[in-house]
């Protein structure tokens, strides 16, 4: 299950959006990853605080660059990128 399951595609776009604005950044792109996958390879997902009610981030992040780039590709291979369709 992901935060954004029953939403529409336009509806994620726009949180995220607003999400980039409140941090003084452009919407690029999104990657879609299902809560599960973040949490077996034993980080945590919480919701923002001060950012949209549905934007979650994710914790638990080792200090180790090398550690941070392994997580983050076995992320990769668990999401799905999607690019802004403002930009496509």
């Amino acid at each position: 299950m992901q935060f954004t399951d029953g939403l529409q595609e336009q509806k994620i776009w726009e949180i995220g959006d607003l999400v980039g604005k409140e941090r003084n950044k452009s919407l690029l792109a999104r990657a879609d990853v299902a809560k599960i996958a973040v949490l077996k390879i034993g980080l945590s997902v919480t919701l923002s605080k001060g950012l949209h009610p549905l934007h979650a981030d994710v914790e638990g992040w080792p200090t180790e660059k090398d550690e941070q780039k392994a997580i983050a590709l076995e992320l990769c291979a668990n999401s799905k990128l999607l690019l802004c369709p403002t930009l496509t």
